[in-house]
């Protein structure tokens, strides 16, 4: 997709439009959410990120975004893209999570968060017990994985929660891919209006379902070197990555993929403790093809 009037990586303080609604929480430093889009409706989208210091992913994205839909509100703005119906975005520092009352009636509730500590994740739509309906609005995305859990209730009641990278460490990278699929996903809802994406950015989205999800663990410990990161596609006994000693520098373990599948997680850290997760991977669904190298 072509976005015209952001520069890649831009960042800009993000300032709500509607008058008097960007405020701050009452005898607090804390700033409260912020809405664009036409006034004296109710909004359509929410995004929040996690609570954790970590989440400095997902804060950044927010920010780009709120800083792109506060320009493309104005009336001068060079952009070919309007905002149809109201968004929300609840900013980093403004507490844990929307309260349910800011939160009720508002159908596309959006959280972005890091993995668990540990792991780099691919960009990823996770969905909670969804109905049908959710099923499809997850594909608007069009992030390369789409994964399905059993039904819990996450913090803030999302009914997509987004995870990508790691906590406390920025990737630009995951971060360009994200802030576009938003983009891309407020125009497929009717949010947005304007250019669509274009005829030669095809998504590759694959839906999977948690309880097929094979996650590879160390069995000693020691320096792990990974041959592949996140969104590589992998074969069932191809080596993930070795185990080397902390001493000798001889190889103490080697990795295989358990499954076929796309790897959608890889340890950050090299330094590995027995036990400790090293690689996630989702089995190939039946009508997935091709297959990235993904090798350092």
């Amino acid at each position: 997709m072509r976005i015209e009037g952001l520069k890649s990586g831009a960042v800009r303080v993000a300032q709500a439009i509607h008058p008097g609604r960007e405020g701050r929480a009452a005898g607090t430093s804390i700033p409260g959410p912020c809405y664009f889009g036409p006034q004296g409706r109710r909004p359509r989208v929410l995004l929040f990120t996690g609570d954790g210091v970590g989440d400095v992913n997902g804060s950044f994205v927010l920010a780009r975004l709120a800083a792109f839909l506060h320009f493309c509100a104005q009336a001068d703005s060079a952009t070919s893209l309007r905002l149809r119906e109201p968004v929300v975005i609840f900013p980093a520092g403004a507490g844990s999570h929307p309260t349910r009352a800011l939160a009720a009636g508002i159908p596309y509730r959006i959280r972005i968060r890091s993995p668990d500590p540990g792991l780099e994740e691919l960009p990823q739509v996770r969905l909670y017990g969804p109905a049908d309906d959710e099923r499809a609005d997850a594909c608007l995305f069009g992030l390369p994985a789409v994964v399905e859990y059993p039904p819990i209730q996450p913090d803030g009641n999302p009914r997509f929660e987004i995870i990508l990278g790691s906590a406390g460490r920025l990737h630009k990278g995951y971060c360009e891919r994200l802030f576009r699929s938003l983009v891309a996903f407020l125009l497929r809802a009717s949010v947005l209006e304007g250019e669509s994406l274009s005829e030669d950015e095809e998504d590759d989205l694959h839906y999977f379902t948690a309880e097929r999800e094979r996650r590879a663990s160390a069995g000693v410990a020691g320096i792990l070197i990974a041959l592949h990161e996140p969104g590589a596609w992998v074969q069932a006994g191809e080596t993930l990555g070795d185990i080397y000693d902390r001493y000798d520098g001889g190889v103490r373990e080697s990795i295989p993929a358990l499954v076929s599948g796309l790897l959608t997680g890889v340890r950050c850290s090299g330094l590995v403790d027995r036990g400790d997760p090293l690689f996630c991977i989702q089995p190939r669904p039946p009508q997935s093809a091709g297959r990235g190298t993904g090798r350092r």
